[in-house]
């Protein structure tokens, strides 16, 4: 498991770190507090990752530190499921410079879609023929799937931000390419690509929120980011604890892991 760790107070303890589910053992990959928080694995090992506003690669042993992007803020990469291109964000000075943009896995190769792309990219279909991303369209915001063979986004779950779900917190697929599992302030959710039916998973509430799911590797245990938020006696305070949990892709068997 490939994780981040910020601490103000110790430099040398905030980076990318790699732990071992059974053994829990530690190590750091990388450090420093000025890391993007989206990782995501690409071939033979390479991380991609967000540092000084660019976009850099690194190997999972911590080797190898490369630079991809230069000039304009880079964020958020994204590795394709063959591991030859990246998607990321570019933030250029002007709306037409903003957007996703494509890479090869040397960082060269700009390309940018013919029909601009303005949300977050939460990731590939495992063919590589999609793109999981937040997405407005018409004045809508929601989660939508942009398709490369026709160039176009299909909005399939519209999240009215007003109605408490706080913006989305992060989508990752499902193994088989059906459907995704995201999560808002209101919960973590299961939707399903087809029939666009979304069911509940775990319910968020002001004390317990959920960010940042992902599936593992081999396709069966969701692990999520999970901010219990505590009132001290006083009722006035509120402390926040942020603990990794595994479960099953159906939401069962939701477990701590500890350190």
């Amino acid at each position: 498991m490939i994780f981040f760790k910020r601490d103000e107070q110790d430099p040398g303890v905030a980076g990318i770190w790699k732990t071992n589910l059974d053994t829990k053992r530690q190590t750091q990959v990388l450090a420093g507090n000025d890391i993007f928080l989206q990782l995501r694995w690409g071939p033979q090992g390479w991380l991609a990752l967000s540092k000084n506003h660019q976009v850099w690669k690194v190997k999972s042993t911590g080797d190898s530190l490369t630079q991809l992007t230069y000039g304009v803020p880079h964020y958020q990469p994204q590795w394709s499921p063959d591991g030859q291109r990246l998607v990321c964000w570019q933030d250029g000075p002007t709306a037409a410079a903003q957007g996703l943009v494509f890479l090869d896995r040397k960082g060269g190769a700009r390309t940018a879609p013919a029909e601009p792309l303005k949300g977050y990219a939460e990731g590939w279909s495992s063919d590589g023929t999609k793109l999981l991303l937040q997405h407005t369209a018409d004045g809508v915001f929601g989660l939508g799937v942009y398709t490369f063979a026709s160039n176009k986004v299909d909005l399939i779950v519209p999240v009215d931000i007003k109605a408490g779900h706080g913006g989305i917190h992060g989508a990752a697929w499902l193994p088989n390419g059906n459907g995704f599992v995201w999560s808002s302030d209101l919960g973590l959710f299961r939707t399903d690509l087809a029939s666009r039916r979304t069911v509940t998973l775990h319910t968020g509430c002001s004390g317990r929120i959920y960010i940042h799911p992902s599936i593992s590797s081999d396709g069966r245990t969701l692990i999520v980011e999970r901010v219990d938020r505590h009132a001290e006696d006083n009722g006035r305070a509120i402390y926040g604890e942020t603990n990794l949990w595994t479960m099953d892709l159906d939401g069962n068997n939701q477990r701590k892991v500890e350190f």
